[in-house]
């Protein structure tokens, strides 16, 4: 899987997921399918705050609509949740999710506060305790 798509996925899959209102609605629709009404009463949320939940979940591709009369029925996309956490979150991916990290920022910055700017000798006001 190309890196950047997987980062790109994976952020908005836990963007999709980081907030109490969308989790609230996934138990919701995990249970039955729900109008907007519905949700909104039950969460006791304004609805356009409720379709907007419900949009940001439609992005990541986690729940779906169809139309019932006059109203659109939201439901739980079951197998793409799960196919999605399974597959982002495999152990052997990742590692990719740090491709980009200088791994020698850290050594700089320890050989940096210790050592005197003017030169290479040891900065004799850093004492380290043990």
């Amino acid at each position: 899987m190309d890196t950047e798509i997987h980062f790109k996925e994976l952020l908005q899959f836990f963007k999709a997921m980081a907030d109490s209102n969308r989790l609230k609605i996934i138990g919701l629709l995990s249970q039955k399918p729900h109008t907007v009404e519905q949700l909104s009463a039950l969460l006791d949320l304004g609805m356009s705050t409720t379709s907007h939940h419900l949009s940001n979940l439609a992005k990541a591709g986690l729940v779906e609509a169809r139309t019932d009369g006059h109203y659109y029925l939201y439901s739980l996309r079951q197998d793409t949740l799960q196919e999605m956490s399974q597959r982002l979150l495999k152990q052997e991916n990742l590692p990719e999710l740090a491709v980009a990290v200088d791994e020698q920022a850290y050594d700089r910055k320890v050989l940096k506060t210790f050592t005197d700017r003017k030169s290479t000798r040891l900065n004799s006001s850093h004492r380290i305790r043990y």
